[in-house]
């Protein structure tokens, strides 16, 4: 999936509208995301000047996002400095959440900008944040000045490590604006940690400007070609009170196989049995934690109004069960940050090994050779 992200400064002339619907036709672009155009927005011309069917638009009329005909769009949050937007379509592995970002040049109102979008941050899910942040993150974004302020930079790092983005990197030149006298990259494009569970990868392209002081943000975005998902175990199953009995009930179920035929045909079964309870009983970690949370704020409510001891008893079930849950999602990710770390570290193995592989065949051949046999 094609995205384009661009501060156009500007598209009143015809010649910057020419500009941008080349870059759509050329690109394949599926969302347009511009920024700062400086005129109404006329919704019928707009889409068809740019071979769109859909546009959306904040309330201040700087952030513009246009979608094609085989995407939709569900608008979640409309600020005055960015436009945060839920998009999904049937070539996607899920739905994606977009926050196109305008930030203001004011450091002090940018404040609102960063605690905004902490507070949209999706719980699950692949989360893109791109578009003109009007801060870089140290001096070495910037050519011919010393980098502003520190505190602005300070912020915006602080801002990126609480959300737990990752910078998407580019390719092409290392600076997005220029006043012909001072270069810098303002412009940039972060995803969440999880990216790459739903995408292979992440390609960001400084196109060359030509009608704005800003390049286009070329986003590329390729989508997996998964087959069935695994079956893996999970550590967090053992903490809940019907895991073991639903597993023993399934493992004496009569079989009239016999041998390793019998063992196949069992591990078999209940790999799907535990499948469907996972899904149906066990449910989502993350619902769980939010509904013991939203109890123990109720179970609080009624002791703060009643403090007896019936109620008192309440409350202390409800913690026990936050607890409870709380430690089934510890269990999760430190098995999931456990998988991650052995994968990398299979292929960090295999490199470890060839070029050990390699030192003993170089060693092999100059003993040879002192021996008269080279």
């Amino acid at each position: 999936m094609n995205f384009l992200i661009w501060n156009i400064r500007g598209l009143r002339s015809s010649e910057s509208q020419q500009r941008l619907h080349a870059f759509v036709k050329e690109n394949q672009i599926k969302v347009l995301n511009v920024l700062e155009p400086m005129i109404d927005l006329d919704q019928r011309f707009m889409t068809r000047r740019f071979c769109f069917s859909r546009v959306i638009s904040n309330l201040s009329g700087h952030i513009w996002v246009f979608l094609a005909a085989d995407v939709q769009a569900e608008c979640v949050l409309d600020h005055a400095q960015f436009l945060h937007i839920k998009v999904s379509a049937p070539f996607l592995p899920t739905s994606v959440f977009c926050s196109f970002v305008y930030a203001r040049c004011d450091y002090i109102e940018r404040r609102d900008l960063w605690s905004s979008l902490l507070h949209v941050k999706p719980v699950l899910g692949p989360w893109l944040v791109g578009g003109d942040f009007n801060v870089v993150r140290d001096a070495s974004e910037c050519l011919g000045t010393r980098g502003g302020r520190l505190l602005p930079m300070e912020e915006f790092n602080t801002f990126i490590m609480d959300s737990g983005l990752i910078d998407a990197g580019f390719e092409g030149s290392s600076f997005t604006w220029t006043n012909k006298t001072i270069w810098k990259r303002l412009d940039r494009v972060m995803v969440s940690v999880d990216w790459g569970d739903y995408f292979s990868s992440i390609r960001v392209e400084h196109l060359p400007r030509t009608v704005s002081d800003h390049c286009p943000l070329l986003v590329t975005a390729p989508v997996f070609a998964r087959g069935p998902s695994s079956f893996r175990f999970q550590r967090m199953w053992l903490r809940h009170h019907g895991f073991l009995q639903t597993v023993r009930l399934n493992w004496f179920l009569p079989c009239s196989q016999s041998g390793m035929s019998r063992l196949f045909v069992k591990l078999k079964r209940l790999k799907n049995h535990l499948k469907w309870w996972n899904r149906d009983v066990f449910g989502n970690i993350f619902d769980k934690i939010t509904e013991a949370e939203s109890a123990v704020r109720s179970a609080e409510l009624v002791c703060e109004a009643d403090p007896s001891d019936s109620n008192w008893a309440v409350l202390s079930d409800r913690n026990a069960d936050l607890a409870r849950v709380t430690a089934m999602e510890a269990d999760f990710w430190k098995q999931k940050a456990a998988c991650n770390w052995l994968e990398d570290g299979e292929r960090n193995n295999k490199l470890f090994h060839n070029m050990v592989k390699k030192k003993r065949v170089a060693k092999r051949s100059s003993a040879y050779g002192m021996m008269g046999f080279a």
